[in-house]
């Protein structure tokens, strides 16, 4: 049985680069020194296909000319610095959004209650003004009576008993009417704070959302300037020639993985990354979240989900949430940050392993988990 830290004897990892093939077992971790090799060693191919003006597309600040290892090796890490900057804009797009949904959200609320304390603060006081009204009827039922000696009333009455009784009666009415006037009135002010309570949250809610509608604006202008970029990148990697194209595909180091016999110590992690694994192959596309093609989040988004769970939705917020570990902690599942900022996120795979959505033109696939700059490791 394979267990985490531990490569399969047989079938564990074959390294694609160029027209060849790399073995590695055991504890062996590559690196971007690889991915750096592979490009070096069809460096000679590609430069015929520049000069040959099959990369004939708008510079990203490097020369048409470009005709020597060094010249082609600018033009992958300027491609992939392209790629990691609009993934990163994307991901603060998609975070706005996701803001402004919830406080959008948060002020539907407020405005439900605010509704609900305008309906109680007219009822009570409706409920208020009738009363009253039964006290002024009251009033006037006495007055009819009329408000002379008492002792006179029943001098001339033939009935003194009923004239007390109904003084008594009368005047009972009329407490038990103010009481619950006054009762009304107290509440209709209780109602009334409340509702103004409300209607301040609405207001500060009203200010917070165009503060993110204004944030979301300047993004939005962003994400234009960067469309330009993104269009460049889907261009030059569309062109590539099926030699250049595997170069763009292996810079990350990429092998054949599979997790047979992988044990972990958190099963709703080996669940997900069971989910993940089963995406392998699939295309990279912006702001996708599956289920046919994803984005760096979006993969780990989509597998937790296929578990009933839902995980923060970028990777800025995935790395935010979750329960931080050590990488001496790693479990399958786990997800690992990478950059400045955490704007790129994998899954981990076991064995020094990630599987993850890496750039446009690079399906999903399994790389080694230094193949970037790491920010952090979270457990969900």
């Amino acid at each position: 049985m394979v267990r985490v830290g531990e490569l399969r004897e047989a079938g564990a990892g074959t390294v694609s680069i160029g027209r060849g093939s790399k073995h590695v077992s055991g504890r062996h971790r590559a690196t971007k020194r690889t991915a750096g090799t592979a490009r070096g060693s069809i460096a000679t191919r590609i430069t015929a296909v520049v000069l040959g003006g099959v990369m004939a597309f708008p510079p990203l600040n490097t020369p048409q000319a470009a005709a020597d290892p060094a010249d082609v090796q600018q033009i992958i890490d300027e491609l992939e610095a392209t790629s990691r900057d609009v993934e990163a804009h994307n991901e603060q797009i998609e975070a706005t959004q996701i803001s402004l949904d919830e406080e959008q959200q948060r002020m539907d609320e407020r405005q439900a209650k605010r509704n609900e304390a305008r309906a109680r603060a007219e009822q009570l006081q409706a409920e208020a003004n009738r009363k009253r009204e039964a006290v002024n009827e009251v009033a006037r039922t006495r007055f009819k009576v009329g408000n002379g000696d008492i002792v006179s009333k029943l001098w001339i009455s033939e009935n003194p008993q009923q004239v007390i009784e109904k003084r008594s009666f009368l005047n009972a009415l009329r407490d038990n009417a103010e009481a619950q006037a006054r009762a009304a009135a107290k509440e209709t002010r209780i109602a009334a704070d409340e509702f103004a309570d409300v209607e301040s949250a609405e207001a500060t809610a009203r200010f917070e959302i165009e503060q993110l509608r204004k944030k979301q604006q300047d993004l939005e202008k962003e994400r234009e300037e960067l469309k330009s970029r993104t269009d460049e990148i889907r261009a030059r990697v569309d062109a590539l020639s099926p030699a250049d194209r595997q170069v763009w595909i292996e810079k990350d180091g990429p092998v054949h993985y599979s997790i047979e016999g992988l044990t972990g110590t958190n099963p709703l992690g080996m669940s997900a990354l069971e989910a993940a694994m089963s995406k392998i192959g699939s295309p990279y596309e912006w702001g996708a979240i599956g289920p046919s093609a994803f984005d760096c989040s979006g993969l780990m988004y989509w597998a937790y989900q296929q578990q009933g769970i839902t995980i923060p939705r970028t990777s800025s917020a995935q790395m935010a949430g979750g329960t931080p570990i050590s990488r001496e902690e790693l479990q399958p599942g786990d997800i690992v940050g990478y950059y400045a900022g955490a704007s790129h996120v994998g899954m981990y795979a076991g064995n020094g392993m990630i599987v993850h959505a890496s750039d446009y033109g690079i399906p999903v696939q399994v790389v080694p988990l230094d193949s970037a700059p790491i920010y952090g490791y979270r457990r969900y």
